[in-house]
């Protein structure tokens, strides 16, 4: 159980020290884990929207990779544009 200092606030323990600082690692880990799970959903919408494309237009498979560069054009402009304001 945590003591009491001189000032009457509790000091912190070890174990909630810890606790802190692996909640502060997994916090800002799981902000990129979620960019990272909407770059492939993002890339997989594209990617499928132009396969579809492809097919009716008979087109394979330019348009099924021009989708998927476009998702990955836009998606690397938000994640930099996010990186740069995290700084």
């Amino acid at each position: 159980m945590p003591e009491k200092d001189l000032d009457g606030q509790k000091e912190e323990t070890n174990s909630e020290n810890v606790v802190r600082r692996i909640g502060k690692t997994y916090g800002s880990s799981g902000r990129w884990l979620g960019y990272g799970v909407e770059l492939a959903g993002v890339i997989g919408f594209f990617a499928y929207i132009g396969y579809l494309a492809d097919q009716k237009f008979e087109t394979k498979p330019w348009l099924t990779v021009t989708g998927i560069l476009i998702a990955m054009v836009g998606m690397f402009y938000l994640l930099f544009k996010e990186l740069i304001q995290d700084k």
